[in-house]
């Protein structure tokens, strides 16, 4: 399945979700169909003795009761869960815990087993990493999000997945940002092509694409929004891509 990714949320189904496993959810869940199980899987977080934790939902619908199980019991905040589910239905969760130096981890859940993984740390040690996003293409996994550059600014890196790493791959630095808000860092996968896009300033959305032939990323590339918006500056940018 190819699909851009956007930061799905959906409101209703958070509470949809929160009164079936009873527990009301702390944010918006992200969640996406297993084409595998015909399952729609969510990722929300909740709060357990005033600690938000990250849980996942499947819902098999048809008046069947969902399934919540929670995939964090640490002692720290985890925030921001998005999912991503390969062909086969095997499910990646990332998100970040908010301690002392940010972390960006990841689960994977086997369809055949039903067992999840112990937590990856996707993020490079040292280096606080938050808010991050997942995508597949059907070939392999990419996580895109920020860090705390080492001179300064935000920087937007990448990590991919085409088999199950041990360890984790080394973080890609894409590009380092001084804008002061919010980068929003998404990542996007369709028609066989990925890329990456984030708030680079105040008139600018950056973008970066993936070359599979030589395993690289572009220079980033830059979209201007003075004359409309963040979201319609993205829609121009997938436009070209697909269109090349």
């Amino acid at each position: 399945m190819f699909e851009q990714r956007s930061g799905k949320r959906s409101v209703l189904l958070a509470l949809a979700i929160g009164f079936a496993s009873g527990a009301i959810a702390s944010e918006p869940p992200d969640s996406e169909i297993n084409f595998a199980t015909g399952d729609i899987e969510s990722v929300d977080t909740i709060e357990e003795s005033g600690i938000r934790q990250i849980r996942h939902v499947t819902d098999p619908g048809q008046g069947a009761p969902a399934v919540a199980l929670l995939l964090t019991t640490n002692p720290s905040d985890d925030r921001s869960p998005r999912i991503a589910i390969e062909g086969s239905g095997r499910a990646r969760v990332t998100w970040w815990r908010d301690g002392a130096e940010d972390v960006v981890l990841l689960r994977t859940r086997d369809l055949q087993t039903g067992l999840w993984s112990a937590e990856q740390r996707v993020s490079e040690p040292g280096e606080s990493s938050r808010n991050p996003e997942i995508v597949t293409d059907g070939t392999g996994i990419w996580l895109a999000f920020e860090y705390d550059a080492p001179g300064g600014g935000t920087g937007i890196g990448v990590s991919s997945i085409f088999d199950d790493p041990e360890p984790f791959p080394t973080r890609r630095p894409v590009e380092t940002t001084s804008y002061a808000g919010d980068v929003d860092v998404l990542a996007h996968a369709e028609g066989g092509k990925v890329w990456i896009s984030w708030v680079h300033s105040a008139i600018d959305v950056g973008w970066s694409r993936y070359d599979a032939a030589t395993d690289t990323w572009s220079v980033t590339a830059l979209e201007s929004y003075l004359q409309d918006d963040v979201g319609a500056a993205r829609e121009r940018i997938r436009t070209q891509i697909l269109g090349n």
